[in-house]
């Protein structure tokens, strides 16, 4: 069975306290067997390569790296924007770490 060709349908942008920042395309995969809790989103080179996604979206809409909310934990904000109209899941959310200093606009 041939697998369907990666197709990104999230932009992850990660700015970090430093002011690093940081961008993923990820593709949710819907048809992951034994993801009973989350959705796990691949990069396409994970995609490609068939590795464990390291991004992933719960059934609530939160979106977490490898288990975590950050990047390895660190302190930043993360923006998830849809690419898709049909926006299923999590078409937008932002969340910010509570440990980053809130910067008034």
């Amino acid at each position: 069975m041939t697998r369907p060709p990666w197709s990104p349908t999230h932009r992850i942008t990660v700015t970090f306290q430093t002011g690093t920042v940081q961008e993923w395309l990820v593709m949710m995969v819907l048809s992951t067997s034994g993801a009973t809790e989350f959705w796990p989103a691949a990069t396409e080179d994970e995609w490609r390569s068939r590795l464990t996604p390291k991004w992933a979206c719960d059934f609530a809409g939160r979106w977490t790296w490898r288990g975590l909310t950050t990047p390895n934990g660190a302190p930043a904000a993360v923006t998830i924007a849809s690419l898709v109209e049909s926006g299923r899941i999590a078409s937008s959310t932002q969340f910010i770490r509570m440990d980053v200093p809130h910067q008034e606009s």
